[in-house]
């Protein structure tokens, strides 16, 4: 129904509205949204979370989200360490990756969990990321740990079981 910088707007129904974030409209940053998605289109989306604050739902379009077959992790009771599960990153930092998982869960990938580090100044740490991964990147990653009180979730992107995570 409606597209600017931040995302789409979408018309579910006559009395639901959903957002997309510029970042969930597809697995390739698109740089003309305008021009990509025309107002009245029928697009494919998933349900990320949803904002009982604005009364909307937090959309995606994107096909690896759509489509994946690792397990939708969308409550901390959805949580179990070692589960294998989806993300996009959110933020590259010196420290590492913030990964947002669906029912807006954020988690923390520390450079520790990246494992194709170099050994560099501690200065360097964000640009060898920022040459490694993208905002709107979604990623396969391991849930390490987590504490719900605290809401902090703690991920990997390390290999699992002789697999390498996309």
């Amino acid at each position: 129904s409606h597209v600017d910088d931040h995302g789409l707007s979408i018309n579910l129904n006559n009395h639901i509205t959903g957002f997309v974030p510029i970042i969930h409209n597809a697995d390739i940053p698109i740089k003309e949204t305008l021009k990509k998605f025309p107002l009245k289109k029928k697009v494919q989306c998933r349900v990320l979370h949803v904002d009982p604050s604005r009364q909307r739902l937090i959309l995606t379009m994107k096909k690896s989200l759509l489509n994946t077959k690792l397990p939708i992790v969308s409550s901390y009771k959805d949580l179990q360490n070692s589960l294998v599960t989806i993300g996009v990153i959110v933020s590259i930092q010196d420290y590492g990756l913030l990964v947002k998982l669906f029912g807006n869960l954020c988690g923390l990938v520390p450079k520790s969990e990246i494992g194709q580090l170099q050994n560099v100044l501690t200065a360097n740490v964000k640009n060898q990321l920022q040459q490694m991964f993208h905002i709107g990147q979604t990623v396969s990653c391991q849930i390490l740990n987590f504490d719900e009180d605290q809401k902090k979730i703690t991920l990997s992107l390390k290999v699992i079981n002789q697999q390498v995570l996309i």
